[in-house]
């Protein structure tokens, strides 16, 4: 199975919600098949969980019907063979691809989130 930087899943993250992850990174080349995903959620105006480092509106994914926002704070690190047995067991649906735009712009706003965990914002910054 092919993964690259741009692909999109849905997960049961947390088990009983369905988001859609994005594929923002590949860091393979210092670890084998290393990937980095984020996750998008809607926004709710006023809820502290919203992260607004990077609001993604209507039309820039096709699954993206409304605002919403990625949240950093449930982004994961997932090896290719992780990623493989989750689809294969259909607990992960791979989606439509975004666009190179939206990944640059996902991967350059974790800069600005409070909420990204350290050990993911320490990996990002050594890319």
């Amino acid at each position: 199975m092919d993964i690259s930087v741009g692909d999109t899943f849905f997960a049961k993250y947390p088990e009983n919600a369905s988001h859609l992850f994005f594929i923002i990174l590949d860091i393979s080349d210092r670890d084998p098949q290393l990937f980095i995903c984020a996750m998008l959620s809607s926004w709710k105006d006023g809820s502290p969980f919203c992260d607004d480092a990077c609001i993604i509106e209507k039309g820039e994914h096709p699954f993206v019907r409304h605002k919403s926002y990625i949240a950093y704070r449930e982004t994961m690190i997932l090896t290719h063979d992780n990623l493989q047995n989750f689809v294969e067991s259909g607990r992960f649906t791979m989606n439509t691809p975004a666009s190179p735009s939206l990944i640059r712009r996902i991967r350059e706003s974790a800069s600005k989130s409070r909420k990204l965990p350290q050990e993911i914002r320490n990996l990002m910054m050594k890319v």
